[in-house]
């Protein structure tokens, strides 16, 4: 081979290389407390420094025991959804005629204050106009917990597990040029690396206020108690 071949060869090695290393941000966005006090949700979003089609993935999440209890996946205490406006929730085809895009949702518990949400796609990345990961996070699934008995006060602590064991989960779609054909064998997916995560899923202001009202309330009835006692 000639050396002018050879370094064709590694350019474009490395092209290839540039070209697929996006790197992967989560993060969450609009958390509150609804269904008067006994459930906490937020939105999981995605972003890239570089556009691609998302093909399979897996996220790991931590949270507070004392607000939702252990085990929350078989206690039925986590609900991972996907509205019509996430990625996860794309449809192919128009009414009645509609196919998820992405399908096998699974959540399992990993420890007693953990859960696993995993999620796979059903038909080739051919069938994608355009990259559904960009800079601009999106929102890609929704998460609802529910609160243990008198313990919306309690913060959530809602967090993506950011050790090197539960990263870099996350491939571009797989799949050849043809969308009919779903065979992932002869064209898969690509594993991103270089994830990063987010955890600013912070309480909502209607809550803490409500907490200083009631820890202003109580110094008060407190100070009155010490009048009397006087």
């Amino acid at each position: 081979m000639k050396f002018l071949d050879i370094l064709f060869l590694l350019g474009a090695l490395l092209l290839g290389l540039q070209s697929h290393a996006q790197d992967v941000a989560f993060s969450f966005a609009n958390p509150q407390v609804t269904n008067g006090g006994t459930t906490y949700e937020v939105d999981i979003m995605i972003s890239s420094n570089g556009g691609f089609k998302l093909g399979s993935g897996q996220l790991y999440l931590n949270y507070n025991e004392q607000a939702f209890g252990t085990n929350a996946t078989v206690n039925g205490k986590v609900v991972f959804s996907q509205p019509t406006n996430s990625i996860l929730g794309l449809a192919l085809g128009s009414p009645p005629f509609q196919f998820p895009f992405y399908s096998s949702f699974i959540a399992n518990d990993n420890t007693t204050n953990r859960v696993s949400f995993a999620w796979q796609h059903a038909f080739s990345e051919a069938c994608l106009a355009a990259n559904n990961v960009a800079g601009t996070p999106a929102l890609l699934t929704h998460v609802t917990f529910t609160f243990l008995p008198g313990a919306s006060s309690i913060d959530p602590q809602v967090c993506f597990e950011s050790q090197d064991l539960f990263v870099n989960q996350t491939f571009t779609a797989c799949g050849p040029g043809n969308c009919t054909n779903t065979n992932c064998q002869s064209d898969p997916g690509i594993q991103l690396s270089n994830d990063s995560y987010d955890c600013s899923a912070l309480l909502p202001v209607e809550l803490l206020s409500f907490q200083v009202a009631t820890i202003t309330r109580r110094v008060s009835q407190l100070g009155n108690v010490l009048r009397n006692w006087k």
